[in-house]
């Protein structure tokens, strides 16, 4: 029979510590593991809470972005009343990060004019502008329009939240 050379040895040595360390390790796991729960449970939460403030503040828009919108809205007010079609005059606007909102005059009686014409006209025309029409699309933006007759009788008011 052969004998053990010492390299043989020491890989049997080796392999033998390297079984008792991890036979120490598993008692350990299995002994102390509830001892981890608290703090897994404190991680979990500061990792959910720092998720929420995340999706929460990111969506809020940078000062540029406010500041694009207020200069925006103050141009489209220097041309107002503007008209629209034969029938419309558009009279204010105001503009938000995540809604844009429109108030129209309407010239004639109210009993001329149909809510579900008004709105199925102007939600085809903001849903042929491309950009906003994605927005729409993607929940970043809605589209509030009032419309109200020359005597100041209300004749339609809606919002458009989604686009085909």
């Amino acid at each position: 029979m052969r004998a053990n050379t010492p390299w043989k040895e020491a890989i049997r040595r080796e392999w033998q510590q390297t079984k008792r360390a991890n036979s120490i390790l598993k008692k350990a796991v299995q002994t102390e593991w509830r001892q981890w729960l608290p703090g897994l449970a404190v991680m979990i939460l500061l990792v959910s809470v720092a998720a929420a403030g995340y999706a929460l503040y990111s969506q809020s828009p940078s000062a540029k972005v406010l500041k694009e919108l207020r200069e925006l809205e103050a141009a489209t007010k220097r041309e107002l009343p503007l008209r629209v079609n034969e029938v419309t005059i558009l009279v204010d606007v105001r503009f938000e990060p995540n809604q844009s909102s429109y108030w129209y005059v309407l010239d004639g009686p109210a009993e001329d004019f149909h809510r579900e014409d008004l709105e199925r006209m102007t939600r085809k025309n903001a849903c042929e502008e491309a950009k906003v029409a994605r927005r729409i699309r993607l929940g970043r933006l809605t589209s509030e329009h009032h419309y109200a007759a020359r005597n100041g009788v209300t004749v339609a008011y809606f919002k458009i939240k989604t686009c085909p």
